[in-house]
């Protein structure tokens, strides 16, 4: 009886606060500010999307913004068809075979008239071409220093993917940058290599090599 006579009285004593309180102006603190409302949805893919063998490029990130930055960012995902792609809780977009697919993304946070934002992005999912080979010649692999060579290659298979990347051996006797251009710097041998980016159509970076010499005396 005596814990219900307390329990009573704390909660009277509650009441009779909180009128007063209110009686004054003054309103009892909230333990969160109310929600900013959505205004404005953005969604974008960061990169396209192929699929075929050996293929680099069957995921992708959607980016996702509610405005105002105060607005609940959380957002839901979904695709209009799995078979084609699938979309995680996170965004990322999965590739399984060629054609077109629409995400939906849809806010937690509500509008001014109490609704949910939606925006749907539509993706065009293509065949992906793996190269079949690389070409590769360079103008000269005796040089004296200050002296330039050029390299020429190119990936063959009509591949999806043209990029070549450019390295070598002893960047302090020859260098080369991304367009294939051999810069003599010092006296020695330096091994100037060309190669895809991605992997070719057997599952291996194709590449070819030049060894370069540099003779120790400069050019005219």
């Amino acid at each position: 009886m005596k814990k219900r006579s307390r329990r009573t009285i704390a909660k009277a004593l509650s009441v009779a606060m909180t009128a007063a309180l209110f009686a004054s102006g003054i309103t009892a603190p909230q333990s969160q500010a109310a929600a900013a409302k959505a205004k404005k949805l953005s969604v974008s893919a960061a990169g396209k999307l192929y699929v075929g063998a050996y293929s680099p490029y069957t995921k992708t990130k959607l980016k996702v913004k509610v405005t105002p930055a105060k607005a609940n960012q959380k957002v839901t995902f979904k695709s209009n068809n799995k078979k084609i792609a699938t979309v995680s809780k996170k965004g990322v977009v999965k590739a399984k075979k060629k054609g077109k697919v629409k995400i939906t993304v849809t806010t937690k946070a509500k509008n001014a008239r109490g609704k949910k934002l939606k925006k749907t992005i539509k993706l065009n999912i293509k065949k992906y071409k793996a190269p079949t080979g690389i070409n590769a010649s360079i103008s000269a692999t005796n040089l004296n220093i200050g002296d330039t060579a050029t390299i020429t290659a190119s990936l063959t298979g009509n591949p999806t993917k043209k990029t070549l990347v450019y390295t070598t051996s002893a960047a302090g006797v020859a260098s080369v940058n991304n367009k294939g251009v051999v810069t003599a710097k010092a006296a020695g041998t330096a091994t100037i290599t060309v190669k895809s980016s991605v992997k070719g159509n057997k599952g291996k970076i194709l590449s070819k090599s030049f060894e370069v010499t540099v003779n120790g005396g400069g050019g005219i």
